[in-house]
């Protein structure tokens, strides 16, 4: 990454970490249910006030840090594997600020109130994949693109971006389903479905269908995770579930 897209993360990074322990201790506060001494309430207040004033610091920040301080917004569109095929300081900046967006209101859909996500373990999983992938592999992108997106997915379990929750409940509520792994899936199938068609939008719901391929298929990903090669398992699921998304 760039020294300015570095500043730019790393500014983030902190300003989220600040806010989700804000948030965190207005949540505690809130479920002791304690509204009459002191202390509690002062530090309700301080919560309160915290994350509202860390989000306009973390503006502020991004404004001066950003030539472009619109650049950190963004879109949750999912992205093509192409962008691993050129490993630039740019595309490692869009796919870590794009799979951060994507797999923040992934996790929220799934009723999670507060979680803690890393865009900076986002572009080291970028930087693991592209490198995975290497030079002669890179040639053969248009043949290969389910081992590409598997790439994708043991780089992003690898670098372990969802600081919490650690696990999520399945679509049944009683199966504990890995959280980075979860996400790793549903971001690796998102980006192998729009690698093979090339006729999707944005609007077609495509995290949303791979959401719903992941938490059926959880325990097959699970598996082809604990494999002894786990990149061949991996590869041969996702090209299995692609061509019926979204």
């Amino acid at each position: 990454m760039s020294n300015h897209a570095s500043l730019r993360t790393v500014i983030k990074e902190n300003m989220r970490n600040a806010r989700f322990l804000a948030r965190e201790v207005k949540g505690s506060l809130d479920r002791l249910g304690r509204d009459g001494e002191g202390l509690p309430q002062t530090a309700r207040a301080l919560a309160e006030l915290s994350d509202k004033a860390l989000s306009r610091l973390e503006s502020l920040a991004l404004s001066i840090a950003s030539a472009d301080p619109r650049a950190h917004a963004g879109h949750v569109v999912a992205l093509p594997l192409a962008l691993l095929a050129k490993p630039t300081a740019e595309n490692a900046e869009l796919v870590a600020r794009t799979h951060y967006a994507a797999a923040k209101a992934l996790l929220i859909a799934r009723g999670v109130h507060n979680p803690s996500v890393s865009e900076l373990a986002f572009a080291k999983a970028y930087e693991l994949a592209a490198a995975a992938i290497g030079d002669d592999d890179r040639e053969a992108d248009a043949s290969a693109p389910s081992r590409h997106a598997a790439q994708v997915a043991v780089a992003i379990v690898g670098a372990q971006p969802v600081a919490s929750p650690a696990a999520l409940s399945g679509s049944e509520g009683s199966t504990q389903q890995d959280a980075n792994l979860v996400v790793a899936a549903i971001l690796a199938l998102s980006m192998l479905v729009v690698s093979i068609n090339d006729d999707l939008t944005a609007d077609e719901g495509i995290y949303e269908a791979a959401a719903i391929a992941v938490d059926i298929r959880y325990d097959d990903f699970a598996e082809a995770m604990r494999g002894s090669d786990d990149l061949t398992a991996l590869a041969g699921l996702l090209a299995e579930i692609a061509p019926h998304l979204p």
